[in-house]
């Protein structure tokens, strides 16, 4: 099943986040070795999603946008 942008658009938030969490620790000091690998995988999470958003909004011939359509 594919997700929804809104689902989509749920997930990236939850992402940055983490991101900013991480950024914190690493701000600081209180970051690992592991942490810089879970940053890492974080990063291109979101850029996945950033991409799958991008696609969906490109691929959607009419979305509704506070009672309007895009044309």
């Amino acid at each position: 099943m594919d997700k929804t942008i809104g689902e989509l658009i749920d997930e990236i938030s939850v992402v940055n986040i983490k991101i900013f969490m991480m950024v914190e620790q690493v701000e600081r000091h209180e970051n690992t070795k592991e942490d810089a690998w879970k940053m890492n995988a974080l990063v291109k999470r979101r850029a996945t999603l950033r991409n799958a958003i991008n696609k969906k909004f490109n691929d959607e011939e009419d979305i509704k946008v506070y009672g309007t359509t895009r044309s």
